[in-house]
């Protein structure tokens, strides 16, 4: 399998270098836009102002008389986004073809209304004509954030949460879906990690990304299975223009872990070839709460470097990237002695962890080590008003899972390679009518390399074709598409651990999906916006055939190979208003599944756990069933700025989801794993000028999450969690030297006063009993300062 993806990347790698060579010739002439940017209130040029094309990966700055220009051999319409940080984004449409000289104007920013760009769809849309809710998450707040892991950025968009085992390991849950039903894409390739086990976090380091979409609904249409709750799309492209360089170097510090992190970036364009390097280290040592004192075995270590070549040409892009990420981080059991203290295993027997225990960013067993490597080339050609994006990647997750204290080995030990491509076509690029075709897929295979297996060794081969379609009809948006995928999975036979061979299988999996929505303002100031969508995903690898011990988990799981197709019905409904003092969004939505997936436990014939001896441990067995549910809820987000008080900001949303079974199951409805409702309220003051200090602002949080009382209590699978709130603070800026940012930096306090919680999908909420308090589990976070310093640079080369 290896040499065959290296013989199939190594044949695309020299088509597209000869592509790249001779398809110039062909081309037309080069073709150019230009245009002024001024201020709406005053009429003046607004210098400094990012305008990008993402689908073309470029991007530039206004002048000091405000002025842009864009030299390609692009033809037909190009979406173009315009944002500076004191003024409302804008987006525009832009005629290569006519050579369009444009006049566009910036409104003084003081709502969050701006238009944004969002290329996790076909292509680059203005997110007000997409049907369905999209949130985008750009740098500058990213930056304001106090975050450990890059899945700690989305936690701020309404309708999102985590499923976390502990701080390192956090998955995204959309609208109560999680798994592999939200799919993540990292620079336009899926990224594989075997997302199916609880304890596998998202390999992708937040410090190198420069934006983040969510697409928050069914996305089978464009990505195929495991898109049916949305994708979460991680950009790390800079953007930059041509003959600049710039770049960063920032450093962070969280106090009640002890976290260390420096990070740095560089990126430059000479004359369309373009460079771009990330890397980050990041140390941290064992939380602490009120209620368990300091979290033994909560530590982990993360480093990550990434790198770009590209060639920016008249005749489209090529880019060639590579990243590594490398995380070894502690699996926190729960294991305490009479006295609450933490247990450690040592040559002697178990004893309690020590101050230095504590302290120490080395994790002990249990401890996963994962690396991932990723290298893929992302291209995009130009031709006759047409446009053809390609992307071919290679990765390989490695996961080593150690549990014994006695052995250097690993317990498990999966080495997954994927080969993932996608090829769209841009047949039509009008102002008025847009027409993709498109194809992707992936080949992949996973293998075990330690004497134990949760899962078998396996190979699978997937192929997806679909064709999208939208029609502008004067402001509004029509856009719909049908989809077909094909995927086969082959199972080698394997011994579990429960010493029962299981013999090898091959199922295949199909499946049409469809999408067709409505984007259209019904007055000045509200857009109104409906979809409706059929979405499926075949089974994962380990719903279908585990049978083994999950280290770290403290389960037994056992796969069932007769599962069928997940497929859905979803409607979204949902109305943006807009004013210069008032931005507010409401959206529902409801899901029908049919044979949805969901584990449970296993019961003895005497109603008890089932519980399976494994070594010197007693693990609960857990198996998954499929069942005809539902999931509906809805999100309300609003910003308010009170006139004249333009420099403050009232923000808050509130999140509900709800989900059942429509028969119940041991005396259930409800479905594990859902999120609690949720109210969010941000009050922040912001000053654009403010005694040599730039974008200063000053913010107070309060997140409330309501009690948990809805969930899945069959089988004793799940507990009900009690409601908590947390306050948080925060102060920024930026320093500026002339016309230059020198220096921004960012103080916060999360959980100012110290509240002991535990989040509904924290999986250590799970964790023996504490004898010392009588309380069960392990509790999360307590109070945390944290800083963040960014030194940027930038120039002319």
């Amino acid at each position: 399998m290896g040499v065959m993806i290296r013989r199939k990347f190594s044949s695309y790698c020299v088509g597209v270098i000869l592509i790249s060579l001779f398809l110039p010739i062909a081309l037309h002439a080069q073709s150019r836009v230009s245009g002024t940017v001024m201020n709406a209130s005053t009429g003046e040029p607004v210098a400094g102002v990012s305008v990008v094309i993402s689908d073309l990966h470029t991007g530039t700055q206004t002048n000091d008389s405000g002025r842009f220009v864009f030299s390609s051999g692009a033809k037909g319409v190009h979406l173009l986004e315009f944002s500076h940080i004191q003024y409302s984004s804008q987006t525009q449409q832009a005629n290569f073809s006519a050579g369009d000289d444009m006049i566009v104007f910036l409104q003084p920013s003081i709502v969050e209304n701006a238009a944004v760009v969002v290329t996790g769809v076909a292509k680059a849309t203005d997110s007000r004509k997409i049907p369905f809710q999209v949130s985008v998450i750009k740098a500058e707040d990213m930056r304001r954030q106090a975050a450990l892991t890059v899945v700690d950025y989305l936690l701020k968009v309404p309708g999102i949460a985590s499923l976390q085992t502990g701080p390192a390991v956090q998955k995204p849950v959309i609208r109560g879906l999680s798994y592999n039903r939200v799919l993540v894409i990292h620079d336009g390739v899926r990224q594989e990690g075997q997302q199916w086990g609880d304890e596998h976090g998202l390999e992708v380091a937040g410090e190198g990304v420069e934006k983040i979409e969510v697409l928050k609904g069914p996305a089978s249409l464009v990505y195929g299975s495991d898109a049916m709750a949305g994708v979460v799309n991680i950009i790390s492209d800079a953007n930059i223009a041509k003959n600049t360089v710039k770049g960063n170097v920032a450093t962070a510090f969280h106090s009640n872990n002890r976290m260390r992190n420096i990070s740095g970036r560089i990126a430059l364009n000479k004359n369309g070839l373009v460079l771009q390097g990330d890397g980050s280290t990041k140390a941290v040592a064992d939380y602490r709460n009120a209620r368990d004192g300091d979290v033994f075995n909560s530590k982990f270590r993360q480093q990550s470097v990434a790198l770009m070549f590209g060639l920016h040409r008249r005749w489209g892009f090529s880019h060639l990237r590579y990243s590594h990420f490398n995380l070894l981080t502690g699996m926190v059991e729960g294991e305490r002695d009479s006295l609450g203290n933490f247990l450690i295993g040592t040559v002697r027997g178990e004893e309690p962890a020590s101050r230095e225990d504590f302290l120490s960013t080395e994790p002990v067993v249990p401890y996963q080590q994962v690396t991932h490597r990723k290298i893929s080339v992302d291209n995009n050609f130009l031709f006759n008003k047409k446009r053809l994006y390609a992307n071919v990647g290679v990765q390989e997750n490695r996961r080593r899972e150690y549990g014994d204290s006695y052995s250097s080995d690993p317990s498990l030990d999966f080495r997954l390679r994927t080969l993932t491509w996608v090829a769209r076509l841009h047949l039509l690029d009008k102002k008025k009518w847009e027409l993709t075709i498109g194809s992707n897929g992936m080949h992949q295979k996973n293998g075990n390399l330690a004497v134990e297996a949760l899962i078998p060794e396996y190979s699978l081969v997937e192929t997806g074709w679909f064709a999208y379609m939208r029609r502008s009809v004067g402001k509004s948006a029509l856009s719909g598409g049908l989809r077909f995928d094909s995927r086969r999975i082959s199972v080698d036979e394997f011994e579990g651990g429960s010493g029962i061979l299981n013999s090898s299988f091959s199922r295949k999996f199909s499946s049409v999906s469809a999408s067709a929505g409505l984007s259209t303002p019904v007055m000045k100031k509200l857009i109104f916006k409906a979809n409706i969508s059929r979405a499926f995903r075949a089974p994962a690898i380990s719903e279908l055939s585990s049978d083994g011990a999950h280290e770290g988990t403290a389960r037994y799981e056992y796969g069932s190979r007769n599962l069928r197709n997940e497929t859905s019905w979803q409607s979204d409904i949902g109305f943006e208003y807009a004013s210069p003092h008032l931005a507010l969004t409401v959206s529902g939505f409801y899901n029908y599944f049919e044979n949805y997936i969901f584990y449970q436990k296993l019961s003895s014939s005497s109603g008890m756990d089932s519980i399976i001896a494994d070594g010197d441990e007693e693990l609960t067995a857990f198996t998954f069933n499929q069942r005809k549910a539902f999931l509906a809820g809805f999100e309300i987000s609003a910003d308010l700025h009170p006139h004249p008080l333009d420099w403050l900001h009232i923000e808050s949303n509130f999140a509900l989801v709800k989900g059942q079974f429509f028969e119940p199951l041991d005396g259930s409805s409800n479905i594990p794993l859902m999120p609690a409702p949720k109210w969010a309220t941000e009050l922040r003051a912001e000053a654009k000028k403010f005694r040599g200090l730039e974008n200063l602002y000053l913010k107070f949080e309060a997140d409330h999450n309501f009690k948990q009382n809805k969930a899945f209590t069959g089988f004793g699978t799940e507990t009900n969690t009690n409601a908590y709130t947390l306050f948080n603070m925060g102060l920024g800026s930026e320093i500026l030297k002339g016309n230059n940012r020198v220096l921004s930096f960012h103080f916060a306090i999360r959980n100012l006063f110290n509240t002991v919680y535990q989040n509904h999908l924290s999986r250590l909420k799970y964790a023996p009993v504490n004898l010392n308090n009588g309380f069960p589990g392990v509790w999360a976070m307590g109070r945390n300062v944290t800083l963040s310093v960014q030194i940027p640079f930038s120039g002319k080369l």
